[in-house]
């Protein structure tokens, strides 16, 4: 990444002191990776690497349930949330599935929380599995490196894998997210940016990146609407 030129100097007039330039704000878009698997792996880590599924049971009879979540082994069979419980269980007929517990999910989601504010004293819930923290910090590197940080911690402290997304934008850095999530495959806890520790680690988006994300949207806009 190429550092930005050094900005102008800007003209001071006597007897006023210097203005003041705006410190840039980063925002890291924490996504946790198919939270309510992953907490259940925390308590059951004997079924880490297999097909698992939070949603109704099949076990227990018909249901016109949906998937709540899946592992990463059982999407590999096409199994995604939202997905009605029979079919799931056809497409992927030696999951695990386990009943959701929505009591845990809440008080994970709230460590995470309080982890994230160690963090940052800036963090913005926007559902059980998803923040934005604020990052003040100068430059895309250091931005970067915190990403890095907070992922590590989450994955120390909490067992909890993470896809994070750093921009100077919440949308963009959810859209850097979302990157990651479309092009994970089956591996857990991945971020834009190359590898540390042999998981993918956060890249902060540059302008280049930005526009080319804003120029596919608009062609695909276009594309929709011919």
């Amino acid at each position: 990444m190429q550092p930005s030129p050094p900005p102008e100097p800007a003209e001071v007039l006597p007897g006023l002191p210097p203005p003041t330039v705006p410190r840039p704000r980063w925002i890291a878009y924490v996504d946790l990776d198919a939270f309510y698997v992953s907490c259940e792996l925390r308590d059951r880590p004997e079924l880490r690497g297999h097909a698992v599924i939070v949603g109704p049971p099949p076990a227990h009879g018909p249901s016109r349930g949906v998937v709540l979540s899946a592992s990463y082994e059982a999407r590999a069979f096409g199994v995604r949330s939202a997905l009605p419980a029979a079919i799931a269980a056809r497409m992927c007929p030696e999951a695990t599935w386990i009943a959701p517990d929505f009591a845990k999910y809440e008080r994970v989601s709230g460590e995470v929380r309080e982890l994230l504010r160690r963090q940052s004293d800036t963090v913005i819930p926007f559902s059980i599995d998803e923040a934005a923290v604020v990052l003040e910090v100068d430059d895309p590197e250091r931005a970067r490196a915190a990403a890095e940080e907070i992922q590590r911690e989450l994955r120390r402290a909490l067992d909890l894998p993470a896809s994070i997304g750093v921009a100077t934008t919440r949308l963009v850095a959810k859209i850097a997210t979302g990157e990651v999530e479309d092009s994970r495959g089956s591996a857990p806890n991945r971020a834009r940016g190359g590898k540390i520790g042999g998981k993918k680690r956060a890249e902060a988006l540059t302008p280049e990146r930005r526009r080319e994300i804003a120029q596919n949207a608009a062609a695909q806009r276009r594309k929709r609407n011919q």
